[in-house]
C-alpha cells in the first residue's frame, strides 16, 4: 500500500519540461456547485487525488440545480481540454459523476454552446463483454504526460445503469 507521506512527495512532480503534476485539494459537491470559475481545474498525474474512487450522491438531498451547477461546469471543463469524457473525480470533486461528450461534436470540434452531451450520475457496471470479446485501443488521456501512450484492452459492450440530469 502506499502511504499519504509517499503520495505527499508526489506533489508538483515535475516529469518534463511540459508536464508538471498537480496537487488538488478535494472539493465537497456543494463546494463545486459554488465554484466561482466558470470550469474547474483538472488533476495531472500523480497528483493523488486521481486515486481516489468516487462517492455517489443523492440528488434529492442535494439539489438539481446544484446538480446542473456541476454538470454544466464538467461539461466545460471537458470542453475547454478537448476530453471525449471526464469524471468529476479528475477536477477533484467528490462526487461519482461522468461527462460523455457526442462523438460527432467532437469529430466536427464545434464550440461550446453549453448544450448536449451525456452525464451519468452514480454510474454502476451492469454487465461486461466477455474477455475475448475485448478490443484493443492504443489510448492517451488528459490527466497523464502527452508523451504517454497505451495499449490496453476495453470492453466491448458494456451495460451501465445511471442516474441522468
Amino acid at each position: 500500500a502506499v502511504s499519504e507521506d509517499d503520495l505527499s512527495s508526489l506533489k508538483n512532480f515535475v516529469y518534463g519540461d511540459n508536464w508538471i503534476g498537480t496537487s488538488l485539494s478535494l472539493l465537497s459537491p456543494q463546494e463545486a456547485a459554488t465554484w466561482q470559475q466558470p470550469s474547474y481545474d483538472m488533476g495531472r498525474w500523480p497528483d493523488p487525488i486521481l486515486r481516489r474512487p468516487a462517492t455517489a450522491i443523492d440528488i434529492s438531498k442535494f439539489g438539481m440545480e446544484n446538480m446542473k451547477s456541476v454538470a454544466n461546469k464538467l461539461r466545460k471543463t471537458a470542453r475547454e481540454n478537448g476530453a471525449v469524457g471526464l469524471a468529476a473525480q479528475q477536477c477533484g470533486i467528490d462526487v461519482s459523476i461522468i461527462f460523455v461528450d457526442d462523438p460527432k461534436r467532437i469529430k466536427k470540434k464545434q464550440k461550446d454552446d453549453g448544450e448536449g452531451g451525456l452525464f451519468l450520475v452514480n454510474p454502476t457496471i451492469l454487465e461486461r463483454s466477455p474477455e475475448v470479446d475485448m478490443k484493443v485501443w492504443r489510448e492517451e488521456c488528459l490527466v497523464l504526460p502527452p508523451s504517454f501512450t497505451a495499449t490496453v484492452l476495453r470492453d466491448n459492450i458494456v451495460t451501465v445503469q445511471y442516474n441522468n440530469i
